[in-house]
């Protein structure tokens, strides 16, 4: 009410008979507490959530407090991501001679849940020209972004490399994974967007 600038909880007060006056101790309270300015939490004109806001549970609590039953926002990042190599074997399949179980995959896994991005599992792409371009070209059609694990280094075995999207702008270098270890990412346009493509090198990596 005007004139008014404190609130005192109706706990720490007792009314009258006639309800027409109350008490309470006069240490209960200092002046402007429990009171709620007009824009204190809102100003006119602030937004309420910044564009590129990950929304959170609280912010769904704001825009009901809005009145808002929808808002415009943009679909979480797709990941596709698959491993190469012919020696690679998958969980539970026979570990022959010469090869060993795709760990970088389920590594890739556990990283990009971190970040809270839709998945799309390739899984185990073999050494074959043909069955590594049409993962690729899958891959930039489907998801936002792609990584593959195997094959960008220097040997005549590096088919990734070689399978890589013709129409892909790309840039190379080395790593501190293990020997010889090198990268390459780059950009492929696909339907009027652009795809991120990131290759490494098949060291297994540890866990830690």
């Amino acid at each position: 009410p005007d004139g008014c600038d404190t609130v005192v909880p109706q706990e720490y007060v007792e009314a009258s008979a006639d309800g027409n006056r109350i008490r309470f101790a006069a240490d209960i309270v200092r002046a402007g507490d429990n009171r709620r300015l007009r824009g204190e939490d809102l100003a006119r004109g602030q937004a309420a959530l910044p564009a590129g806001r990950i929304i959170q549970p609280a912010d769904l609590g704001v825009l009901a407090s809005l009145g808002f039953a929808e808002v415009r926002v943009r679909r979480r990042l797709r990941v596709a991501f698959f491993s190469t190599g012919d020696e690679l074997r998958s969980i539970g399949e026979p570990l022959d001679a010469g090869c060993v179980y795709d760990s970088n995959r389920y590594t890739l896994h556990g990283m990009l849940r971190r970040l809270n991005v839709d998945l799309i599992d390739m899984g185990v792409v073999r050494d074959d020209p043909a069955a590594l371009e049409a993962a690729f070209r899958t891959a930039c059609e489907t998801a936002d972004a792609v990584i593959t694990s195997g094959g960008v280094s220097v040997g005549e075995a590096t088919t990734p490399s070689r399978s890589w999207p013709a129409s892909a702008t790309s840039r190379s270098g080395r790593s501190p994974c293990g020997p010889a270890g090198r990268w390459r990412s780059g950009a492929s346009p696909r339907a009027g967007a652009t795809r991120c493509c990131s290759a490494c090198r098949a060291t297994r990596w540890p866990s830690w």
